[in-house]
């Protein structure tokens, strides 16, 4: 659930909202801040059995980079929703912080899981990166 709201931070297009210990980032602020990123697989299931479309997950990184959590908010299948889940883990990130304290940051990311003549394909909404399979 996102956290409540209880001050605007005025830096456009960077920091959405923030709590005490939690900011909300837009994918452009949170893929800038990006050490390691890792592409989610087209699972062979999914393809096979034609499911294509978005794969959203809302992710919480903590003060020290790594991805505390993952929720995983909209997928095509099951198989699609843990290969996504799966490869957002082992992203990692420059610790966040806001007015010199250490915050961590909550953001969504958004993959397209896309059949193009006849092949599997991943974009990443926060690149345009695509994986073909």
């Amino acid at each position: 659930m996102w956290p409540r709201i209880i001050e605007f931070v005025f830096l456009p297009a960077l920091v959405i909202a923030a709590t005490p210990a939690q900011v909300l980032v837009g994918i452009g602020v949170l893929r800038h801040e990006a050490e390691r990123v890792v592409m989610p697989e087209y699972p062979s299931v999914s393809f096979v059995d034609g499911h294509k479309g978005p794969a959203v997950a809302e992710v919480r990184v903590s003060i020290d980079g790594k991805v505390a959590h993952i929720r995983m908010l909209e997928a095509p299948d099951q198989a699609i929703a843990e290969s996504v889940s799966s490869a957002v883990q082992k992203w990692r990130f420059h610790p966040f912080s806001v007015a010199g304290r250490a915050v961590e940051v909550i953001s969504r990311v958004v993959f397209y899981f896309r059949i193009v003549d006849g092949k599997p394909f991943v974009i990443d909404e926060g690149n345009g990166a695509r994986k073909p399979d």
